[in-house]
């Protein structure tokens, strides 16, 4: 799926990127540019990405080394 994606917008164009398309979802309807779904799928892949990590921690599993700023309890 990350590969479709990423051969989509590699290809994606000015006209493609500024294509509007609407979705109906359970909190209501949303209008939005393909820029800004692609946008909003590569947070929504980070937010679950930092919630995995998050419960990782909580469960008492060390970050993988020091070497991010991220894995430091607190900063200098």
């Amino acid at each position: 799926m990350r590969a479709d994606l990423r051969h989509y917008l590699a290809g994606l164009d000015e006209p493609e990127e500024a294509r509007t398309l609407t979705f109906s979802v359970q909190s209501g309807t949303f209008t939005m540019t393909c820029r800004k779904l692609a946008t909003h799928i590569l947070l929504h892949e980070v937010r679950h990405l930092a919630q995995l990590a998050f419960a990782v921690r909580g469960a008492g599993h060390p970050p993988p080394g020091a070497h991010d700023l991220f894995y430091f309890t607190e900063l200098p």
